[in-house]
């Protein structure tokens, strides 16, 4: 089994920054947490690639990083896992 790259496209590489940026403003602590749940979710993606569930794009799927609110659509193609948005779940407002 051979190892996946990972590539962030640039967009939701902004926009994970972004979110980082506002984290750490409010805790450095949980800024710190998030990188490590998204950083052991992408070794998870890299090890189970069809982990995620698909997108109404073809050959995109997007998984959930667990207990932190956000998600990411990605593709896995040419021996890269290509991250390819970064987004804030839904709320659910009554």
């Amino acid at each position: 089994m051979h190892s996946l790259a990972v590539v962030w496209s640039a967009s939701a590489q902004r926009a994970f920054f972004s979110t980082l940026e506002k984290i750490e403003n409010e805790d450095a602590g949980t800024a710190r947490l998030v990188i490590r749940r998204v950083d052991k979710s992408i070794t998870l993606i890299t090890a189970q690639p069809n982990i995620g569930t698909f997108t109404a794009m073809t050959g995109v799927r997007r998984y959930a990083i667990p207990n932190t609110g956000h998600t990411i659509n990605y593709r896995v193609a040419h021996g890269e896992l290509r991250i390819l948005r970064w987004y804030r779940q839904r709320q659910h407002i009554k």
